[in-house]
């Protein structure tokens, strides 16, 4: 098939080994400096560079596999995220717990996403009807929300980095082997979400990111909408029920749908 789920030992070997390597280097530099060569500052372009070319001799593909379109959108959300190590204490960067994937890691939080923070303070047993407006993102709000129960941890600069790269390195892997494996791979994809339960407001994020987005305009289910190609998680909500499917779903080749675990 003309797409890419299943990790192979080597696969996820390939990406530990790399992110941790990443981390490393990129250790008082900044999220974005390139470690090829010397610091220049923010260079999302030229990380994304330095990443596709390694992850195209592993995956065997050509070194340029990304399309125009998919690396100015992974660009993006390097600067995004560059932003959330920027504005959080070295000691103190927050990383949503209780998912599954393939290497133990967990998504980064956007601090920056409404959503994400009116998430975590209802999972922290927060009031959401009572609010006129999000909730403002502060460690010191972070912490008591962390208190009464909402799956965040606070993680330091090096396991950040390592847990966002080993996570977004996969996502390079995924799209160069789709294009190894197909003469063309799409950057949107049209994707359809089944789910048992009805009447849900569903939202979706890179696996890297904790930065939920309204996926389609309808209530589930069915749901389509357009995705970039990639590893995404799901979540819906209903009142103050909040359902998470907790394993990444490939966006791609011949990945269009999908049915959740709730």
């Amino acid at each position: 098939m003309a797409d890419e789920e299943a990790r192979s030992d080597s696969d996820v070997a390939f990406v530990r080994e790399f992110a941790d390597r990443l981390a490393e280097a990129l250790a008082g530099r900044g999220l974005l400096a390139p470690p090829d060569r010397p610091p220049e500052g923010h260079d999302p372009a030229g990380l994304i560079r330095f990443l596709e070319a390694i992850v195209a001799r592993h995956v065997e593909s050509r070194a340029d596999f990304l399309s125009a379109e998919h690396r100015y959108w992974l660009e993006r959300e390097l600067e995004s995220t560059s932003r959330i190590f920027d504005a959080s204490p070295p000691e103190a960067i927050p990383m949503l717990t209780g998912l599954d994937n393939a290497y133990g890691a967990d998504p980064i939080v956007d601090i920056f996403n409404e959503e994400a923070l009116a998430t975590i303070e209802e999972q922290g047993g927060g009031t959401p009807s009572e609010r006129t407006t999000p909730p403002r993102y502060s460690l010191g709000w972070l912490r008591d929300q962390i208190g009464i129960g909402a799956p965040v941890r606070l993680a330091n600069r090096y396991d950040a980095s390592r847990s966002y790269f080993m996570l977004f390195i996969d996502t390079l892997r995924a799209l160069g082997k789709s294009q190894a494996l197909a003469a063309s791979t799409p950057t949107m994809i049209s994707y359809t979400v089944n789910s048992k339960l009805q009447q849900y407001v569903l939202s979706s994020y890179p696996q890297y990111k904790y930065s939920p987005s309204r996926f389609g305009s309808v209530l589930t289910s069915p749901v389509t909408d357009s995705l970039t190609s990639g590893y995404y998680y799901f979540e819906g909500k209903s009142g103050r029920s909040i359902k998470k499917d907790k394993t990444p779903h490939y966006v791609g080749g011949s990945r269009t749908a999908t049915v959740l675990s709730w």
